[in-house]
């Protein structure tokens, strides 16, 4: 919940926020006078910021506050709540400048502080999908009624095609396909009808290029069937491919954030565009990688990710090693890392509130994203220090076998 009292109200009277977007992690309250710090590029009310030189959340150092772009604030104007007083609903600008006195008495009714009914729980209906594996059946032996019968004929053709081609850069069993596809022309078109401009959302001509090219691999047709967005599974897999932050509460984060319902909501080009300005992730801080080096290993994974779900199986696991190392992992080194790397798996999908089996052996059933996989092998090894003498490099660093595999990628 978001609350904003504004100046000579009942300290009892606030703004009761549908979802946490555009609240301040220090007084829970809406922005006032809101402050974006960098390089984390959390956002703050300025008068919870301007004694601290560390950021509340996640502590890193403050190098530089500046007022966020305004689209952030137009979307924290637009979104939508209620008093915590009377039955009066709007938004946080209509309660700011039509709702600015209230005769109700303070009603602390169940109704009225409910604060999760907008916010669906994290519960198998959030999570159903998001591993994309076959859901388990019921006692009668049918699958879930939540899957659709075209996507469960999907995963049998999908499974079959698996057993009759090498598994290696094939890390999932069903890849949801979307309801309505566009021809090459439909593209073409949706890409004239967008009129942002990178400038518009912090983001650099190649990061906005890159995530337009690849949106209509993602989105489908709204319902009114006027624009190409981004549906729940959809968005997972998007984020998961560009390697944003991309657990369910993210997820959510974002619909809430775009005022989309989980189940039935739809996501914009533009929401996405903002939200990733704002929640991704720093290489430096994060994984200790300069932007160069994280750049191509995120392009060697969307290399090897041919449905682009953001998750790999087992051997694409060992190529992203490979990748990070600059050199092959040899069998002794890799019989070393695997059962760490198939605890990760496991513990990464015990953390996915969905109704799957948690038993991760080899191959197909492995997943994990790349976040996980760089922070895992963060462990082994220094990214940023590549070692002079390592056996079977040419001066590239690279082995003449991962350059083949590499260049057989990139021709398929």
């Amino acid at each position: 919940m978001a609350d904003f009292a504004p100046d000579g109200a009942s300290a009892s009277r606030y703004f009761q926020s549908d979802s946490n977007f555009g609240e301040c992690g220090v007084c829970l309250c809406q922005w006032v006078c809101p402050l974006e710090i960098f390089p984390c590029r959390h956002i703050f009310c300025e008068a919870c910021v301007e004694s601290v030189d560390r950021c509340p959340e996640c502590s890193a150092t403050i190098e530089q506050r500046r007022r966020p772009n305004v689209a952030i604030l137009e979307l924290q104007k637009h979104s939508k709540g209620r008093c915590s007083v009377c039955g009066w609903v709007g938004t946080f600008e209509n309660f700011n400048h039509d709702h600015v006195t209230c005769n109700a008495k303070p009603s602390f009714s169940s109704s009225s502080l409910n604060v999760s009914s907008t916010s669906p729980p994290l519960g198998s209906r959030v999570g159903r999908g998001y591993m994309l594996d076959r859901p388990e059946t019921n006692d009668a032996g049918q699958s879930s009624p939540d899957f659709s019968s075209q996507q469960e004929q999907q995963q049998k053709q999908q499974e079959v095609r698996s057993r009759a081609s090498s598994p290696k850069l094939n890390a999932n069993a069903l890849r949801p396909v979307s309801s309505i596809s566009l021809s090459a022309e439909g593209i073409r078109r949706w890409k004239e009808t967008v009129s942002c401009v990178a400038s518009d959302y912090g983001l650099s001509e190649d990061e906005f290029k890159f995530m337009r090219d690849i949106w209509p691999e993602f989105a489908t047709l709204n319902s009114t069937r006027t624009n190409l967005e981004l549906q729940w599974c959809d968005a997972c897999r998007m984020l998961r491919y560009m390697n944003l932050p991309s657990h369910p509460n993210d997820v959510i984060d974002l619909f809430n954030m775009a005022m989309q319902p989980i189940e039935g909501g739809f996501v914009s080009f533009e929401s996405v565009c903002l939200w990733s300005s704002v929640y991704r992730r720093d290489p430096i801080r994060m994984y200790n990688m300069n932007r160069k080096q994280y750049s191509c290993l995120l392009k060697y994974a969307q290399i090897i990710d041919i449905e682009k779900t953001g998750l790999f199986n087992e051997d694409q696991c060992r190529g992203i090693g490979e990748q990070m190392l600059l050199r092959e992992l040899t069998d002794l080194e890799w019989r070393s890392i695997r059962p760490l790397v198939v605890a990760r798996a496991e513990e990464f999908r015990g953390n996915i509130p969905c109704s799957y089996p948690t038993a991760v052996s080899q191959g197909q059933q492995m997943k994990l994203s790349l976040h996980e996989i760089i922070l895992l092998y963060n462990r082994f090894f220094d990214p940023t220090k590549k070692s002079t003498g390592m056996a079977g490099s040419n001066n590239n660093g690279l082995s003449e076998a991962l350059l083949q595999r590499i260049q057989f990628m990139l021709m398929h």
